[in-house]
């Protein structure tokens, strides 16, 4: 019977509910393997999305919070093969461009009828199944090269403990894997103890326990796959309720599902093999097959292994009980000989032609090969094989040898005498060429020599010691810093704990001393640049590591003397706390190592509270992202001086320079910050960037508004004189008197710009009242609705509503009606007038911006300067009549 096919979970996206539950019931009626899931917009969709996995998703254009677009883009940031349908009314060849651009799979309208449910479903059917084709494709091969990998891994493997590195390292390192371990059940406790891990969620195993036989923990997949033999597969985490006792655990690791795989040949157990993915339903058919596969080759492997162990151990046992020409037979570069005192024959293999430099089927004469030795040794060579006739001593020397060729070489010549009836008869032995090895040893007395020198002559004072802390190594530079008697080469062998009790008293607290030095031995974890206080009051700066010697493990410690640069320190840091501005330095990647006073009080923190902090906390968020390229300036460069905005404890923000140096700092590169709050040199360019540009403004009033008039009054004056007429002479009069009328409204304008800072209470219904009557309106009229009060520069804002009911009256008609009403956190001022055009409300407030032909355009950016000087936020809308309505808003009221 065939597989059922897979169920195909969908995630719909439409802001009608009622749409998303017709298409939910078409779909589904239209394939039973469809279940649909529904989002209204597209941040939930991508919380969906975070929190489960589906096969596709549908999703309308026209969305709130974000359109279709803007979610297939975050969509492909999430997973960028997962089928993405735009199913929408809002259709057009525009949108569908930019679709097809954005990596849509698919792009379909909402079109009328019963067909268009029916066409989604193929389209999602099509979709589905070719991303599925292509991930089990890829799956396919994937695992097929995890597989070739682990099985080249394992012909060439001659351990158990290599078998079990390079298997969980390959499969670790595999997508989907994100870890694995092979573990053994151990009979003492009833658990399953790990032997090997690989990959970054290595804490794992130590927050977790796994039972073998007994309690709830005996339902997880490792204990029933070592208990079944059968391969073990959790396909979703989160809802096997067999998982319950690790869920947890494993989810905050990132896993999804597992599989646990028994390790058995035959009849031997070699331990259980777990992988884990990082998302659910890792594991389809073929890939489980072939995980079982692979734990039955690595089994045999480890059954190799065993095998090949057990003959390797029988055949070091006997070699144990052959003799040495035995032995020279199985060993391949080492020639054996043999010679026959009592016949005076003899032979030697062909290793031995060889390092002669002889034909390899050359038959020596009885004893021939002495010849081959090097001048020098032979007398040695004749004595030890004499000795070894006639008193049965064997012998084992290292000598020199000139082959047929000329070339010189080492060799390691051993004689066996052989005994019978108390008589030697026979003399095996062995040549070996042992020239390399010669000269790996003079490379390393040279070596040793040089590392001996270096080690001497450093500036710091070095001590090495090994696994029993007996001294390996030292230098002459640490006796001088300890004031030890003696030399280094006394000292070596000696115990280090000893030579710790006799110099702790060198320091102003001895048993701290050594007290931490046996926890850093006993934990083994590296320590830099730690500071050390002599009695005498010298400080030393300590650093050490743990190291792995050829024959175990060893420690390493540096001593430093840093007297004159901790004082240097002081000094820097006594003049940086009694700087006024706030002073920082960090580490180049870490937090603050040093704060002055004016810094925690500007901050509002505590010295304590900065020490767990770095420079990115105090940048408000926006800033905090150029953090790291700033410190890569300063690194490279040396210096930068930048400006930022900061934040304190309380969540206040203030403008600030910074300058930034490289320093050393404690013996470490530092960054060290000098921040200087800016506000008042902010606030004080903002005044004067505001003064320039009403400067500005007067520039080009003077230059235009103001002299024509002043050209028309003249014009006329002169034709008065030339005519004789008066009528010229009036019309000279209004040039002049709109001219002064223009210079008022410039000094107006110039006051409504500087600070208001004679706020005083003001009731509303009142002033706008009095304000009325000093300017011509009539006929028009005035309601007033506000009762409230304001705090407000009583002269400023008597300009302000002057200018407003001024600007009604001029363009809104004669018989226009004003009226002054509350607002939440302030006032508007609104008419029933002509209003103002949505193209035009932002224009209006422009110097010099007018659609009278008697206005000047000054009236309205009076009233903007005047309530900048406030604080106030001006908005210019239609009134409920049609006309226009200002808004004053962020108003100030008495307590």
């Amino acid at each position: 019977m065939a597989e059922p096919s897979p169920e195909i979970v969908v995630l719909h996206v439409d802001d009608d509910p009622n749409f998303g539950s017709l298409l939910r019931e078409a779909l589904e009626a239209a394939d039973d393997r469809f279940r649909i899931e529904t989002a209204v917009d597209g941040a939930e969709a991508l919380a969906m999305l975070e929190d489960a996995q589906f096969d596709c998703v549908v999703s309308d254009y026209k969305l709130s919070g974000m359109d279709g677009l803007e979610l297939l883009a975050a969509v492909r940031e999430l997973d960028p093969d997962l089928p993405f349908l735009l199913f929408t009314g809002k259709g057009s060849e525009v949108v569908a461009s930019e679709a097809i651009r954005a990596g849509v799979t698919d792009y379909l309208k909402k079109r009328p009828g019963e067909k268009r449910f029916s066409l989604l479903a193929n389209r999602i059917r099509n979709a589905v199944e070719q991303v599925r084709a292509e991930r089990q494709a890829a799956a396919a091969r994937r695992i097929n090269v995890v597989v070739r990998e682990v099985n080249e891994a394992l012909v060439r493997a001659e351990t158990r403990s290599e078998i079990d590195e390079q298997v969980c390292s390959i499969l670790s390192e595999a997508d989907p894997y994100r870890f694995a371990w092979i573990g053994d059940l151990d009979a003492t406790t009833d658990t399953i103890e790990p032997r090997s891990t690989a990959g970054s969620q290595s804490e794992y195993l130590s927050s977790i326990e796994i039972a073998a036989e007994e309690g709830d923990l005996v339902q997880g997949p490792t204990a029933r796959a070592l208990r079944a033999g059968e391969l073990t597969v959790v396909q979703d985490i989160r809802e096997d309720p067999n998982y319950e006792p690790w869920r947890e655990a494993a989810l905050e690791q990132g896993f999804r599902s597992s599989a646990a795989i028994p390790l058995t040949y035959e009849t031997s157990q070699y331990g259980v093999l777990n992988v884990y993915a990082d998302r659910p339903n890792a594991f389809d058919g073929r890939e489980l097959a072939l995980l079982s596969d692979l734990g039955e080759s690595i089994a045999h492997a480890y059954h190799r292994v065993s095998m090949q162990e057990r003959n390797a151990a029988q055949i070091d046992q006997l070699e144990r009980l052959t003799d040495l020409f035995d032995q020279a037979q199985s060993i391949a570069d080492l020639g054996a000989w043999e010679t026959d005192v009592v016949a005076e024959t003899g032979w030697w293999t062909e290793q031995v032609n060889r390092i002669y430099g002889l034909p390899l089927d050359y038959e020596p004469d009885p004893g021939e090969g002495i010849e081959y030795f090097h001048p020098e040794d032979r007398e040695t060579i004749r004595e030890a094989y004499e000795r070894a006739i006639d008193q049965g001593e064997p012998y084992d020397l290292e000598l020199r040898v000139v082959d047929e060729q000329g070339e010189h070489k080492w060799v390691r010549a051993r004689g066996e005498p052989q005994l019978e009836d108390g008589t030697v008869t026979r003399v095996r032995g062995t040549l070996q060429d042992i020239t390399d090895t010669k000269a790996r040893e003079e490379d390393l007395k040279r070596t040793n020599a040089v590392l001996s020198k270096l080690v001497e002559t450093l500036p710091q004072g070095i001590l090495v010691e090994d696994e029993s802390r007996s001294v390996l190594v030292t230098n002459q530079r640490l006796f001088s810093l300890l004031d030890m008697p003696g030399s280094p080469t006394e000292v070596e062998g000696a115990d280090c704990e000893a030579l710790i009790e006799e110099v702790k008293g060198q320091f102003d607290t001895p048993e701290t001393f050594a007290d931490r030095i046996t926890e850093l031995v006993g934990n083994r974890t590296p320590v830099d640049h730690e500071e050390l206080t002599l009695a005498d009051g010298r400080t030393l700066e300590r650093s050490y590591r743990p190291l792995e010697l050829p024959e175990g493990r060893g420690h390493l410690w540096v001593y430093r003397e840093i007297t004159d640069r901790r004082e240097r320190q002081r000094e820097l840091e006594t003049v940086l706390e009694r700087m006024n501005d706030a002073v920082f330095v960090h580490a180049t990647d870490g937090p603050f190592l040093f704060v002055n006073q004016a810094a925690c009080e500007r901050y509002g923190y505590t010295e304590a509270d900065l020490a767990e902090m770095t420079p990115a906390d105090l940048d408000v968020p926006a800033e905090a992202e150029h953090v790291e390229e700033r410190i890569e300036t300063v690194t490279t460069q040396g210096e930068y001086v930048f400006e930022t905005e900061h934040r304190t404890a309380t969540g206040e923000t203030f403008p600030v320079e910074v300058s930034a140096s490289r320093i050393t700092f404690r013996g470490e590169p530092a960054v060290l910050s000098i921040v200087r709050d800016v506000t008042e040199r902010k606030a004080q360019a903002d005044r004067l960037r505001r003064q320039n540009a009403r400067l500005e403004e007067f520039a080009s009033v003077v230059s235009h508004d103001l002299r024509n008039p002043l050209n028309v009054a003249q014009g006329r004056i002169e034709l008065a004189r030339e005519t004789g007429s008066t009528d010229h002479l009036t019309a000279a009069k209004d040039g002049v008197d709109r001219s002064l009328e223009l210079i008022e409204d410039m000094l107006a304008l110039a006051r409504a710009g500087e600070g208001a800072s004679e706020a005083e209470p003001v009731a509303l219904s009142e002033f706008a009242a009095t304000c009325w009557t000093q300017v011509d309106t009539d006929p028009a009229a005035l309601t007033v609705e506000a009762t409230g009060t304001i705090l407000a520069d009583r002269s400023r804002f008597r300009q302000l509503l002057e200018n407003l009911f001024r600007n009604a009256v001029e363009h809104g008609g004669e018989a226009v009606t004003v009226t002054v009403g509350d607002l939440e956190d302030g006032f508007y001022v609104a008419d029933d007038g002509a209003g103002i055009p949505e193209a035009e409300q932002n224009a209006v407030f422009e110097t010099g911006h007018t659609e009278s032909a008697s206005g000047n355009g000054l009236g309205l950016s009076i009233v903007t300067q005047i309530a900048d000087a406030h604080g106030w936020e001006l908005a210019v809308t239609e009134s409920e009549a049609g006309g226009a309505r200002f808004e004053f808003r962020g108003v100030s009221r008495p307590d």
